[in-house]
């Protein structure tokens, strides 16, 4: 049976087909970074006064006047019209809608809109990519999004601002995700790990594009529409040069598709697969009936993976105690990623510093944030890694309430919060391999959904932390303190998945990490022994029929 890792690593894990594909999806997150940024800039913090009547009295907070024949503590009256001067940025759709005082809420609003957005996009980011393909995926996704950033430049209420906003999110989340898919299909181990990397690389580089962006285009309109039009080449790369992720092609038993990229690699690489596995994909592309297709999978699938096939269904992953509590606490270790992440990524008002500067600086941090989570697991595991990556965001938050400007040298006031969001970066990325590493194989798009939809639910609720400072201060810090330290113990009580064998069943995910589940495992640990002894031996034998002199050869 032909197996796709097998073709993989003939064609060679890091061949020029690999490098130019993973060179498009990589810039098509690259492009797209800046939207999640849009609450930054285009809805950035402007000065506004009342318009109020001549000699009429106005509140400190700009909100209530008194006018001028009013008596002792007579009525007020609320404002109804603002003039708004630069600040954060020149001008913002908080001007354009007078999200203001009354009206104020309507910005945390927005945030909540967007990570309800992310939760739905979830889901439909995985049905385009599951029924149509990571390309035609990316495509749609990539265009939706750019579509309703010139849908902002004519919203002319918060409610039709509301509606771009779900949608350009859920398309955003699909821009991320979908090529972050394609990228761990086009090659195995260790390259697939560096290509993760590399996309936390290119989010962070964006965002330091972004602040460029809005640093020079300080009107909203202005930053929107360059956002929008930076996205056109994306959608034409997309189209004319991005090729359809193999696996997915041979996943959905497109074999003809899947015989013609596997040729184009050929050629692109100057590799040739051998003629024994050449001849099994094009005996593939026979397979032309649905009961043929069927017929040829099962025989592929393990006993226990047919027996989930049967009867997956989601909730599987909840059927014993111990299954429910690691789901629940890596749910919960998602909620905190996420508030933390997103509290930290629009941490110019929570920390007062200034927005261009911060997001800079932070999207500068984001790039050594793959390398952080590397030498984490690589020296500590991923179970202790993430562990130490949320303590220290933890201190890191803990931090950000005593180095506020003017309490403390400007330079740690932007450094503080920057090196927070770089680990809890760093413990995201590793989330997203660990949740999937300990997930059985046929239930792991699930498991990752579960989790990451459990993260967007809890997003929702993140833009109402700053309110907190109404009560201390430092609130909002102590509050994202505890969440990462909490975080950072129940990591301690999930197994370790690094080179261990992961589950292929629920019988084993169940049993992962467990005494039960080493002696399940060691059967197939001796048969790898036992083929890497033969290809030991092998190979020595090799080397020593190389030395022995030719019996022709005279002295």
């Amino acid at each position: 049976m032909v197996q796709s890792e097998r073709v993989l690593l003939e064609l060679g894990l890091g061949g020029r087909w690999q490098l130019r594909t993973a060179s498009l999806y990589l810039l098509v997150i690259f492009i797209n970074g800046p939207t999640y940024l849009f609450n930054n800039f285009a809805m950035g913090k402007v000065a506004y006064e009342c318009m109020a009547p001549p000699n009429a009295t106005v509140t400190p907070d700009q909100c209530w006047y008194s006018p001028a024949n009013e008596s002792g503590g007579g009525g007020r009256t609320a404002c109804s019209a603002w003039h708004y001067s630069p600040a954060a940025v020149d001008s913002s759709l908080v001007g354009k809608l007078d999200l203001v005082c009354e009206r104020a809420f309507l910005k945390d609003w927005d945030n909540s809109v967007m990570m309800a957005g992310q939760l739905f996009g979830s889901v439909v980011a995985t049905f385009l990519s599951d029924a149509f393909g990571r390309r035609t995926g990316s495509i749609i996704v990539v265009t939706g999004s750019m579509l309703c950033h010139f849908g902002y430049l004519w919203a002319p209420s918060f409610a039709w601002l509301a509606v771009f906003r779900f949608v350009e999110s859920s398309c955003s989340l699909g821009c991320y995700a979908i090529p972050f898919t394609a990228l761990s299909e086009i090659t195995l181990g260790n390259f697939r790990t560096v290509l993760g990397v590399l996309s936390i690389v290119c989010f962070g580089l964006s965002n330091c594009i972004a602040a460029v962006i809005s640093y020079f285009l300080r009107e909203w309109q202005h930053y929107t529409l360059a956002i929008a039009l930076m996205n056109v080449p994306s959608v034409l790369l997309l189209l004319f040069l991005t090729p359809e992720s193999p696996r997915w092609l041979y996943a959905k038993g497109h074999y003809a598709k899947f015989r013609d990229i596997i040729n184009h690699m050929q050629e692109t690489n100057k590799i040739k697969i051998s003629e024994d596995l050449q001849q099994e994909i094009n005996d593939l592309v026979k397979v032309q009936t649905k009961s043929q297709f069927l017929q040829y999978r099962v025989k592929e699938a393990s006993v226990g993976m047919l027996e989930d096939l049967r009867r997956s269904k989601f909730w599987m992953l909840f059927s014993t105690w111990r299954l429910c509590g690691r789901m629940a606490v890596l749910c919960y270790i998602w909620s905190a990623n996420i508030v933390i992440f997103y509290a930290f990524l629009f941490g110019s008002e929570l920390f007062q510093v200034d927005i261009h500067i911060y997001t800079f600086i932070a999207g500068f941090f984001d790039i050594p944030a793959g390398l952080v989570c590397l030498l984490f697991v690589r020296f500590c595991g991923r179970r202790w890694g993430n562990s130490l990556m949320l303590g220290l965001t933890c201190a890191s938050a803990v931090g950000t309430c005593f180095v506020t400007p003017g309490a403390a040298p400007l330079a740690l006031a932007y450094l503080v919060p920057a090196l927070g969001r770089t680990l809890i970066s760093g413990a995201f990325l590793n989330l997203y391999l660990w949740h999937v590493e300990l997930m059985p194989t046929i239930y792991r798009n699930v498991g990752l959904g579960i989790g990451s939809a459990s993260g967007r639910v809890a997003g929702i609720f993140f833009p109402y932390l700053d309110n907190l400072k109404v009560y201390w201060p430092p609130m909002t810090s102590a509050t994202l303190a505890v969440m990462s330290l909490v975080a950072a113990v129940l990591s301690l009580l999930l197994p370790e998945t690094q080179g261990q064998l992961l589950p292929d069943t629920i019988e084993e995910a169940d049993l992962f990490g467990t005494s039960r589940y080493k002696h399940l495992a060691q059967p197939e640990v001796n048969v790898r022994l036992e083929v890497n002894d033969l290809k030991a031996k092998e190979k020595k034998l090799t080397d020593v029929k190389d030395l022995e002199p030719n019996s022709n050869t005279s002295c």
